[in-house]
């Protein structure tokens, strides 16, 4: 499974309205294209920061959805007044859930910039260290990791009940945290914190080895 994660930036006080024009633009139209397994809306509402991630079957139908992606994010950020600061794609090689996916969770990404060279340790780390401390931990929704295999870009994402149990997370995890990013070859790991306004998915409850 393969996915598009696409970073944006509104006004904090647009936030609501960027989401119902994709939910009533962006969603139609990607549930009508082949491969297309799901989509959630993420959106930091004080800094105005979004993310639309899209899950796609292959890597093939992926490709086969940009041309309407580029159109439809343009539509949407002269909308609002927001604009698209990046676009980028990945493997999705774990997706560990505890409940089913819905929105008004929250949700703590953390983006790796490492050596592709490292990937595979990368994945082995999450798999056999990061998952089973996480689904200890209160509030636990699921995990998902998702790696671009040529340039080296991982991403780690946790998916919790309510933010009191994501913040109380955070002690747990670093030391992980810091420990996942030297594995993977990365100076550093950056962390952003988001609620899921939205999400449609068709995905399994667990993705990628035991």
């Amino acid at each position: 499974m393969f996915v598009r994660m696409t970073r944006v930036q509104t006004a904090p006080d647009h936030v609501d309205e960027a989401a119902r024009i994709w939910e009533q633009q962006v969603m139609p139209a990607a549930r009508e294209q082949a491969g297309f397994s799901g989509a959630a809306l993420l959106a930091d509402r004080t800094s105005g920061t979004g993310m639309s991630v899209t899950y796609w079957a292959s890597e093939a139908a992926l490709r086969a959805s940009e041309v309407n992606a580029d159109a439809r994010r343009g539509q949407i950020a002269q909308a609002t007044g927001g604009q698209v600061l990046e676009v980028d794609r990945f493997e999705l090689v774990i997706w560990e859930r505890g409940a089913q996916p819905k929105a008004n969770t929250f949700v703590r990404i953390n983006d790796i910039k490492g050596a592709p060279d490292k990937i595979e340790d990368g994945i082995r780390f999450v798999q056999e260290q990061v998952v089973p401390a996480v689904k200890a931990l209160k509030g636990y929704r699921a995990l998902i990791m998702g790696v671009n295999r040529a340039s080296g870009r991982v991403f780690v994402t946790t998916v919790w009940e309510t933010t009191a149990d994501r913040d109380a997370s955070e002690a747990a995890l670093t030391e992980q945290r810091r420990q996942g990013g030297q594995i993977l070859g990365a100076e550093q790991v950056k962390v952003e914190n988001y609620e899921a306004v939205f999400i449609e998915l068709n995905v399994p409850a667990t993705v990628g080895a035991a």
